[in-house]
C-alpha cells in the first residue's frame, strides 16, 4: 500500500503507445495503466506535437482522469 507505482512515457522509447493522438487516446492510455496500479504519470509529449493538441488534452482530458 505504501508503494507508489509510476509510469514514465517517452515517445521515442515507446513509439507504439500514442497517448497524445487525441484526448480519447490519452484517457485510454491512463486508464489502462491505472488498471495495472499506476497512480503517477510522467509523460513527455513528442517534439512535433502541435501546441493546440497538447492544450486540448490538458483542458479536456487531464481533469477527468485525475
Amino acid at each position: 500500500n505504501g508503494i507508489l507505482r509510476s509510469h514514465l512515457h517517452v515517445a521515442m522509447i515507446l513509439p507504439d503507445e500514442r497517448p497524445w493522438d487525441s484526448p480519447d487516446a490519452f484517457a485510454d492510455f491512463v486508464g489502462r495503466y491505472r488498471e495495472a496500479g499506476v497512480r503517477e504519470f510522467l509523460l513527455q509529449p513528442p517534439r512535433d506535437l502541435p501546441r493546440e493538441t497538447l492544450e486540448r488534452t490538458w483542458r479536456e482530458t487531464i481533469p477527468s482522469v485525475t
